[in-house]
C-alpha cells in the first residue's frame, strides 16, 4: 500500500528503463511487466493513483476508471460503501488501442456506459484545458506538501497542447487552479471520513481476508507504533511502507478541520464536473517528477497528491506516455474527463499516442 514496491521476500521491484529507480505502486509490479513485455496486459486498483503512478514510470497506458463503472468485489483490503466511490479497478496496457476493450471486459455489463456503441470523436469539437501544476507556483512553487513540477515534465505537456493546437486548430484552455494546492488535506480528510475497518486491522487479519465483518466486529486495530520499534529489530511481519501507512491514519484531525477540508473538497468536486460537462478533457501533470530513485519516496511521500485528488473528484483519468526525458525515463500526462466520459480520455491518448509514440 505505498507507491514504492517492494517486499521482504523479492526486495525492490526495479523500473526496465533504469534499474535505480521506482516502478511506483501499489501495482508496480503490473505496470512493469507490460512495460518489460512480460505481460501482454494487466489489471490494477487505484485510491490514489496507483494504477496512473506505475503507468507513469514505466511508461505504458493506464486507466482509472469513473466510479462504479467496473465491480470492485474479490479484492483485498475489502471495500467499504463509503470508500467505493474513490477507488477504481482499471487496465495497465502497453498500446492506447488496448485500454478500451479490456475496459469493456472488466466494466458491470448494464453499466452508464455503452461499449457497443460506436463512437468517433472529432478532436476539433473537444474543448481542451492545461493545468500545469498544483497552483503552488502561485507562492513561487514552494509547498509544504507536494515538488514543484520539473521542467521537462512541463515542457512535455506544452508539446501536448501544440500539437492539438496546430493539428486539430483548437485552442487549448490555459488554466489555474489554486484550489489543488489542497488535494492532499482533502484526499486524506475524504479517505479518513470514509468509514469501514481502519488500515492496522486488515495487518491484523492475516490470511483470513474473506470476511468483511470479521474484519469490522472481531480484529484488533494493530499498534503500528509498536509495529515500527519492531521492524527496526526485524520482528515485525510488515513492510515499512505499510507501517508507515498505518501510523498515518492514527493520526487525528480536528473535527472543524475535516469539516473544512470535506467542505472544500465538496466545492472542488462541483467546479470540476461542471467544468468538465460535456466533450471536455483537462491536461494535468502525472507526478512532479519521472521514476525517482529507490528510496527516494520516504521524502516524497505526498507527491501521490496529483494523482489521488481525481480520485475524490470521482471522474475518469487516462494516464498517457509521451515519449522519454534526457536520461531515458518516461514522461506522461494525465488526460482527465467527465464523470462516465471514459472513451472520450482513452479516445485522447489514442491520438497522443499516435503523435508521440507512447512509451
Amino acid at each position: 500500500m505505498w507507491w514504492e514496491s517492494h517486499n521482504p521476500v523479492y526486495g525492490y521491484t526495479c523500473n526496465p528503463y533504469d534499474l535505480r529507480c521506482i516502478v511506483g505502486g501499489s501495482s508496480g509490479g503490473e505496470a512493469t511487466a507490460v512495460a518489460s513485455a512480460c505481460s501482454v496486459m494487466g489489471i490494477g486498483s487505484d485510491i490514489g493513483g496507483s494504477i496512473r503512478m506505475p503507468a507513469f514510470f514505466n511508461g505504458v497506458f493506464g486507466h482509472k476508471p469513473s466510479p462504479y463503472l467496473v465491480p470492485n468485489s474479490g479484492q483485498f483490503p475489502c471495500v467499504t460503501q463509503q470508500s467505493g466511490p474513490y477507488l477504481s479497478l482499471g487496465p495497465i496496457c502497453r498500446y492506447s488501442d488496448d485500454l478500451e476493450p479490456m475496459l469493456k471486459c472488466m466494466a458491470f455489463k448494464n453499466g452508464p456506459i455503452n461499449f457497443d456503441q460506436p463512437l468517433n470523436y472529432d478532436m476539433s469539437k473537444i474543448k481542451f484545458i492545461s493545468i500545469e501544476d498544483d497552483g503552488w507556483s502561485q507562492f513561487d512553487g514552494w509547498s509544504v506538501f507536494t515538488s514543484p513540477v520539473d521542467r521537462e515534465l512541463k515542457l512535455a505537456q506544452r508539446r501536448v497542447i501544440n500539437f492539438l493546437e496546430t493539428t486539430y486548430g483548437v485552442q487549448v484552455e490555459r488554466k489555474e487552479m489554486l484550489m489543488l494546492r489542497y488535494s492532499l488535506p482533502i484526499w486524506m480528510a475524504y479517505i479518513n471520513n470514509s468509514g469501514g475497518p481502519k488500515f492496522s486491522q486488515f495487518c491484523s487479519a492475516g490470511k483470513d481476508t474473506e470476511s468483511l465483518d470479521l474484519v469490522i466486529k472481531a480484529l484488533p486495530v494493530k499498534n503500528m507504533f509498536w509495529e515500527m520499534l519492531k521492524k527496526f529489530f526485524g520482528k515485525s511481519d510488515h513492510c515499512t511502507y505499510t507501517i508507515i501507512t498505518g501510523m498515518l491514519e492514527r493520526i487525528p484531525m480536528a473535527k472543524a478541520s475535516l469539516d473544512q477540508l470535506l467542505a472544500m473538497g465538496r466545492e472542488l468536486r462541483e467546479y470540476v464536473h461542471q467544468l468538465l460537462e460535456g466533450d471536455t478533457v483537462l491536461i494535468y501533470p502525472s507526478h512532479p517528477m519521472t521514476a525517482p530513485r529507490h528510496h527516494m519516496p520516504c521524502f516524497t511521500g505526498f507527491n501521490f497528491a496529483y494523482t489521488g485528488i481525481w480520485n475524490i473528484m470521482g471522474v475518469p483519468v487516462t494516464q498517457v506516455p509521451l515519449g522519454l526525458d534526457k536520461n531515458g525515463l518516461p514522461l506522461g500526462v494525465q488526460i482527465i474527463g467527465g464523470l462516465n466520459q471514459d472513451r472520450l480520455t482513452m479516445a485522447v491518448a489514442r491520438e497522443l499516442e499516435a503523435a508521440f509514440g507512447g512509451g
